[in-house]
């Protein structure tokens, strides 16, 4: 066998680097664990958004807020033509109080408006166009 004069000093040493290697091994790990889990944070609130834009946005939802607009006026006062997923509305002889409550439907239902176009008549009534789609 052979006869290394300061045998203890490097199994200390061998030691200590050993220890200092699994420190940063361990303290790397952790870290990246972390950046890992933050990131499956970010990427949960971001579906979280996904799906409540999805809900407010489903066709099931705008359908039913379009239907409601067209009861909130007499059936004589609306001529509606909705294909698939467009709309064509002409509303006629609505007060002023009536026109705010249908702009107002309208801007709180998710559809991207083609065309609006509004005349006002004599007597204070208006005349309202509208096309759209979602």
């Amino acid at each position: 066998m052979m006869n290394i004069r300061y045998k203890n000093e490097l199994l200390v040493v061998a030691s200590v680097i050993f220890l200092l290697s699994g420190y940063l091994f361990k303290y790397k790990s952790f870290k990246s664990s972390q950046e890992l889990l933050y990131q499956k944070q970010n990427e949960l609130v971001e579906l979280k958004k996904v799906v409540g834009l999805q809900r407010v946005w489903s066709p099931k939802r705008v359908s039913s807020g379009l239907e409601n607009i067209r009861r909130s006026l007499s059936p004589n006062q609306v001529k509606w033509d909705k294909r698939g997923k467009k709309l064509t509305a002409k509303f006629k002889d609505m007060t002023s109080v009536e026109l705010n409550k249908i702009i107002n439907k309208i801007l709180n239902v998710a559809i991207e408006i083609e065309h609006l176009n509004i005349i006002k008549k004599q007597n204070d009534k208006y005349t309202m166009e509208l096309k759209c789609k979602w």
